[in-house]
C-alpha cells in the first residue's frame, strides 16, 4: 500500500480497511492500478454505509484524488468540540478535517482544524472562505493538492 502515500494509508487504517478481519477490507485486484481501485473503493462506501464517521473518512480521502466536491459536506459536518488527541487517540476522528487543511491553499487563520468546531465563528468563516473561492480551486496532481487558479 506504500505506492498510495501517508495520507491515504491513514484514510485506509482509520476506516478499518488495512485488517483483512473486517468487512471493510480493501482488497485491489492486479486488473486495475492500486490508485484506480482506492478511488472506486472509497467511492463506494460513501455512497453505501450509512455511518457519517465513515462516510466522512471516504470524502476525505476522494478529495485526496482531487475531488473538491466533498469538501463543503466535511467542512458541515464539524465536532462540536475540539478532538482531542492522546498518544495515538483521536487522529482519525481528525483526519477529515486535518486532510481538508493539508489539501486546501488556506488562508493561516483556519490553518489548524483541531480548532474548527460546530457553531463557531471559525466554522462560519471557513464556510465562507470555501464557499467564495471553491471556483477558483484546482488540482495540481505535480503537488497531489488543490491551488488557486489566480483569479480569486
Amino acid at each position: 500500500m506504500r505506492p498510495l502515500g501517508a495520507t491515504r494509508c491513514r484514510v485506509l487504517s482509520c476506516l478499518g480497511a488495512d485488517n483483512p478481519k473486517l468487512a471493510t477490507f480493501f482488497n485491489p485486484t492486479p486488473e486495475r492500478s492500486i490508485e484506480e481501485a482506492l478511488q472506486t473503493y472509497l467511492a463506494t462506501l460513501h455512497d453505501t454505509v450509512k455511518d457519517p464517521y465513515v462516510t466522512r473518512i471516504a470524502a476525505a480521502g476522494l478529495l485526496t484524488f482531487g475531488e473538491l466536491s466533498y469538501t463543503e459536506e466535511i467542512l458541515l459536518q464539524l465536532p462540536q468540540a475540539p478532538i482531542q488527541l492522546d498518544h495515538g487517540a483521536g487522529w482519525c476522528p481528525l483526519l477529515p478535517y486535518s486532510i481538508v487543511a493539508e489539501l486546501l491553499p488556506l488562508p493561516g487563520e483556519f490553518a489548524d482544524s483541531r480548532k474548527w468546531t460546530a457553531g463557531s465563528s471559525l466554522e462560519t468563516a471557513l464556510l465562507q472562505w470555501f464557499r467564495s473561492h471553491r471556483e477558483h480551486l484546482v488540482w495540481d496532481p505535480l503537488l497531489s493538492r488543490f491551488v488557486s487558479d489566480g483569479r480569486s
